[in-house]
């Protein structure tokens, strides 16, 4: 006794494969929709480098490019210029501190950092990429790049 038909059947599986294989109308449909990621764990910045938030900090900035660029303590001053080439230091007493380098045209500026106890210096390059904004000095102690 036969249940199906072997073309039956056939067709039975045939129509059960087309249903695992991916519908574009469905797929555009679901990644329009938002995704919730729910999760108990938050993200941690990890620090590049600490410093002794107690004592002052020294930052020199040093302008490996050939175009000037400018720079602001964004809470204490305006922007300053730095010429091609040229090193400024600048001292910072209150933590927070975020220090803003920029390129003076639309193109990214990569901050190269050492640190050296309380002493941070900045080699500046340009970048075709979307380069750092913000050396930031969180008030305790934490050295962070974005």
């Amino acid at each position: 006794m036969k249940i199906f038909h072997p073309i039956v059947l056939s067709s039975l599986l045939f129509a059960g494969c087309l249903t695992l294989l991916p519908n574009p109308a469905r797929a555009n449909q679901l990644s329009a929709e938002p995704s919730q990621i729910e999760s108990e764990v938050s993200v941690k910045w990890v620090p590049l480098a600490r410093i002794n938030q107690a004592k002052p900090v020294t930052i020199e900035l040093h302008n490996k490019t050939a175009e000037p660029l400018e720079y602001l303590i964004t809470t204490h001053t305006n922007f300053r210029t730095i010429a091609p080439g040229e090193t400024v230091s600048i001292q910072v007493t209150d933590f927070p501190s975020f220090v803003n380098i920029n390129a003076k045209r639309s193109v990214g500026v990569k901050y190269g950092l050492k640190v050296d106890g309380n002493k941070i210096k900045v080699d500046l390059n340009l970048t075709d990429g979307q380069g750092d904004t913000t050396l930031n000095i969180h008030d305790l102690g934490a050295v962070y790049l974005y």
